[in-house]
């Protein structure tokens, strides 16, 4: 159908205004945050229309002063015979992704620490489109013939996330091509020139261009006092009386008591929502499969930690280390709910790799089997002190065992609290 396609390979830069045509250029700035896509939608409440003018009419167009009267030659049509083929939303994610590459906006290399500070992610809906032609212009390349030449607006929704999938803004830009065009309208390039001045109105916006700005700063948190553990864990076998699962409306990860009145650390990346600092209501299902609620205390959401508190006691709790107590080829263990509830408590095991410090962030790498519900659940050694958080893994064809968490001696610093 006419309806999808045709915008995104209409266009400009030929044929009878081609001398006013100029490339429009996207290249990210080093004091610019990353930029990647999340999706692309079509809001399908929205209407499109065509419209045709010869050529002729359309030289007495530009001629014309009236804007009521230029209006008047274009006229309308219906748009069900017209076979261009409607694109799906991933291969426009593609068109956008490949552009976000060659600008320098997704980097190829480093991919894999990601936070708040480095990244934001595009979420553009595509709203009401209008789509021109003009019939019967001059064939410069073959003076005989005739040809027909294409122009496209249409308004597209641009909104932007954090790293979590928090919206932090949207903006509405009607995005015009410059000129007409005669050129194939299933050609990828078409979709990527105008794709690419769509993105260069989305950055140069006013309202938005904060977003973009690389921030390696972190937010100062109040400071919160709590009370010093009074029963601690013993060895590991105990651990799963301190390990709970953290339960929202999207999903599930994992969290561990640090007091024993019901102060619960785990990710801030397990209970984000869509709305920015508004986390989702939190259920912990504790050991013994009962379930409480649980309020949001804090987070560093630049070092994805958050603290909990829930409305019950912990028999046993984890110490927070106030400095190293680790090594590298240390054998560690982490507990949580791998992928489901059902494996609330499991256990997995393994080595420190290594303690890494990207941008301020320090991280260590472990080689352990961790899967999705092992966020924010615990490392620890054979004695049960605490060593980190699990924050994340590697994924992809290949690879396997590829673990990180944020170290435990760091967390009373990042979360800015002072045990009494």
């Amino acid at each position: 159908m006419f309806k999808k396609l045709f915008p995104l390979v209409v266009i400009a830069i030929f044929v009878v205004f081609q001398s006013s045509a100029q490339k429009v250029k996207l290249a990210k700035t080093e004091d610019q945050k990353n930029v990647d896509v999340d999706y692309v939608k079509f809001d399908t409440s929205t209407k499109y229309n065509c419209y045709y003018t010869t050529f002729k009419d359309y030289n007495k167009m530009l001629e014309e002063e009236d804007k009521e009267k230029k209006k008047d030659r274009w006229i309308w049509f219906s748009s069900s015979y017209v076979p261009f083929a409607k694109p799906k939303s991933n291969q426009l994610e593609f068109v956008l992704t490949k552009i976000l590459k060659k600008s320098g906006y997704i980097d190829t290399v480093n991919q894999i620490f990601k936070n708040e500070g480095n990244i934001v992610y595009l979420q553009p809906v595509i709203g009401e489109e209008r789509y021109y032609a003009i019939n019967g212009a001059p064939n410069e390349d073959n003076k005989k013939g005739k040809i027909s030449l294409y122009k496209c607006k249409m308004d597209l929704n641009w909104r932007i996330t954090n790293v979590y999938g928090e919206a932090l803004d949207s903006v509405q830009i009607t995005t015009e091509t410059k000129d007409f065009d005669s050129t194939n309208f299933y050609s990828e390039g078409m979709m990527e020139k105008f794709f690419t001045q769509a993105l260069s109105e989305v950055f140069a916006n006013k309202k938005l261009e904060s977003y973009f700005k690389l921030n390696n700063t972190t937010a100062k948190l109040t400071q919160t006092s709590l009370p010093k553990p009074t029963v601690k864990l013993a060895n590991a076998t105990e651990a799963q009386l301190a390990t709970v699962i953290v339960k929202t409306e999207r999903g599930h990860g994992s969290g561990f008591a640090i007091t024993n009145d019901g102060y619960i650390i785990t990710n801030y990346h397990v209970i984000a929502s869509k709305t920015l600092n508004k986390p989702y209501d939190v259920t912990i299902i504790l050991n013994d499969g009962s379930k409480v609620k649980a309020t949001f205390v804090k987070a560093n959401k630049d070092r994805d930690l958050a603290l909990l508190k829930a409305d019950t006691k912990f028999e046993k709790c984890f110490e927070i280390p106030t400095q190293k107590n680790f090594k590298v080829f240390d054998e560690l263990y982490a507990m949580g709910a791998p992928r489901s509830i059902e494996l609330g408590q499991s256990a997995t095991k393994g080595i420190l790799s290594s303690e890494r410090n990207v941008n301020g962030v320090s991280l260590l790498q472990v080689s352990m089997n961790i899967n999705s519900g092992n966020s924010g659940g615990p490392m620890f050694n054979n004695n049960a002190s605490l060593v980190g958080v699990v924050s994340a893994k590697l994924f992809g064809f290949g690879v396997e065992g590829v673990a990180f968490g944020v170290p435990g001696y760091k967390i009373n610093e990042y979360l800015n609290i002072d045990f009494k």
